[in-house]
């Protein structure tokens, strides 16, 4: 065995064949390269290397030695599938030239997610980023590289079911997605000059503009607000198996120094202040309380 500038260890592998010391000679010669592509920073190339001499001669130390290339090119699940059938099947001998494969394991573990994926629509093709992985029903949870990934869900006959998804690092997520049929739905995209208007369809809130939702065929109300605007509604009638597009303006209000009740109130505001002040600055007699009888001619101050 011996260390990369990588920092981990490459397994050498017994290559004693029944056919001969010649194979056996190009075997080592495999593993020789993918050893250098590996410590090269050629991971995929090394791989390849090690998948060869693997085929040839189930030596467990392959699987380690794959796991790492595998690692190395950030394939985690795949390097934890290897890594884990390594400690499976090497002898205590082999396992012992790797002290650290435990926390090794578990250092790859931290950086795989596990997803479980339900489609109401048999058949459906599943694909995250530009991964293929597999048809509906998918069955077990699949194990996925954690972070954020585009989920995509297609099939003949139904609209496309897109959704971005995070991947917990060492934990699980579910998702559950539902295929619209273009034989009973159409897709309606709502637009408006008005950037960030708030888009409510039949009554239910369903985002800003742009925003294109799939709808049942048929009549649907469609609603913009935006502060500073008049709210605007218009009805649009969604076909299925089309798309429709509707564009809704929005009115701005007027300031409200430009509103007839602003300046009546303002109006009233002056009218009742002048007729506080003159109430409070005529000459009166006084009243029957307990001030002594004489005349108020100053304004009062506060």
């Amino acid at each position: 065995m011996r260390a990369s500038r990588y920092g981990f260890l490459l397994l050498s592998v017994s290559l004693i064949l029944v056919t001969g010391r010649a194979r056996a000679d190009d075997l080592g010669e495999l593993k020789r390269r993918g050893d250098e592509a590996l410590v090269s920073g050629r991971a995929a190339e090394a791989l390849a290397f090690y998948k060869k001499v693997y085929e040839e001669r189930k030596d467990p130390a392959l699987l380690y030695n794959m796991g790492r290339a595998l690692q190395s090119a950030g394939d985690y699940p795949q390097a934890l599938e290897h890594l884990e059938q390594f400690e499976r099947d090497a002898g205590p001998e082999l396992r012992a030239k790797v002290p650290g494969l435990a926390g090794l394991i578990a250092e790859v573990k931290r950086k795989v997610a596990y997803v479980t994926i339900v489609c109401d629509v048999p058949g459906a093709t599943v694909r995250l980023d530009d991964r293929t992985i597999g048809t509906t029903p998918l069955g077990k949870p699949r194990a996925l590289n954690a972070g954020s990934a585009k989920l995509l869900i297609t099939k003949e006959g139904y609209y496309d079911y897109k959704r971005e998804i995070v991947l917990p690092a060492g934990g699980s997520a579910n998702v559950e997605a539902h295929l619209s049929s273009k034989a009973t739905e159409g897709v309606l995209l709502v637009k408006s000059p008005v950037v960030g208007a708030s888009v409510s369809i039949d009554g239910k809130p369903t985002g800003t503009v742009p925003t294109e939702l799939v709808l049942k065929q048929g009549p649907h109300r469609v609603e913009l607000q935006r502060d500073g605007y008049r709210p605007a509604s218009s009805s649009v009638i969604v076909n299925a198996g089309e798309k429709r597009e509707v564009d809704i303006g929005l009115e701005k209000e007027a300031p409200i120094t430009k509103k007839w009740w602003f300046w009546t109130g303002v109006g009233l505001a002056v009218v009742g202040g002048t007729v506080a002040v003159i109430a409070l600055t005529t000459e009166k007699d006084p009243g029957t309380g307990t001030l002594a009888p004489g005349r108020i001619s100053a304004g009062l101050s506060f």
